[in-house]
């Protein structure tokens, strides 16, 4: 089940926010890195489907995994800033 109200704004925002991620990431960065060869598939596929189809189609634990890695916030807040800023067809 995904994340419900508060919990996925915040990570949303986390993801939007210039400073909120800046701060995310680097506390991620401080912690133990969490990320296993057993769970970068997880990821991928985690990071394809929201920039697919959006966190809301996510269940709880993928939106999660993807809280969890600093350099894939990072890389997700680029992306996020990249297709905002693309013109329409």
């Amino acid at each position: 089940m995904p994340l419900e109200g508060t919990a996925l704004d915040a990570l949303r925002e986390a993801i939007r926010d210039p400073y909120l991620n800046a701060i995310h990431v680097s506390i991620l960065r401080h912690q133990k890195p969490l990320e296993s060869p057993s769970n970068t598939s997880s990821v991928c596929f985690c990071q394809r489907e929201f920039l697919s189809s959006g966190l809301e189609h996510l269940t709880a634990e993928e939106q999660e995994l993807l809280a969890s890695h600093a350099d894939l916030m990072a890389q997700l807040h680029r992306q996020y800033w990249l297709q905002c800023a693309e013109p329409d067809p």
